[in-house]
């Protein structure tokens, strides 16, 4: 799942060493795991996925909002109220809203 591209500062000599980038690279593996665990728990649940998860966003808010240790862990600023009420099409989504925008 690639990231969304991150404009790096000016002046660093490695695009990588961006702490941005380095947030949503984290993000991004949290999310990966996170995906494989639920989809582990469901394996041969006989409820078809477009009756039951259709109408849901791909990240739902309160999910984002367990991303907050991540957030602090890179010292990155993390306020509830500015995650996407009704949450976000896809993880890059939530990467650009949250990382990106500020």
């Amino acid at each position: 799942m690639p990231l969304p591209a991150i404009a790096t500062r000016p002046g660093l000599r490695d695009p990588h060493s961006d702490p941005r980038r380095r947030l949503a690279e984290e993000l991004l593996a949290w999310w990966e795991h996170e995906q494989q665990e639920w989809d582990s728990q469901i394996a041969g649940d006989e409820t078809p996925a477009d009756d039951l998860w259709s109408c849901m966003p791909a990240v739902d808010s309160k999910t984002v909002a367990r991303m907050a240790p991540i957030f602090k862990k890179h010292g990155h600023p993390f306020n509830v109220r500015h995650i996407r009420r009704g949450g976000y099409g896809s993880i890059q989504d939530v990467i650009r809203h949250l990382v990106l925008e500020e």
